[in-house]
């Protein structure tokens, strides 16, 4: 089982961005038409495995989510927000 970190833009549908994803194994469950609302991505990463993302936080204040795109994940709860104030 693998796991991973994307955070997106402010407003999208994450519901519809996770079912776009839903048969894009090969760009870790991201529907490569749905890239532009990315912010920042880890690769999915396996048992004992650590990855990372550095990135710079929105400069606008908001609310940005963001989920885990391993099928089944984000409807399991794998999700939160990131809260930009």
């Amino acid at each position: 089982m693998a796991h991973n970190v994307v955070v997106l833009k402010a407003g999208p549908d994450v519901d519809k961005f996770i079912a776009a994803g839903a048969a894009s194994r090969a760009t870790d469950f991201i529907a490569p038409a749905m890239n532009d609302t990315v912010i920042a991505r880890t690769p999915l990463a396996g048992p004992g495995e650590t990855v990372q993302v550095v990135f710079t936080a929105p400069a606008k204040p908001g609310r940005y989510p963001f989920v885990c795109t391993f099928a089944g994940h984000f409807q399991m709860g794998m999700k939160g927000t990131l809260i930009v104030k």
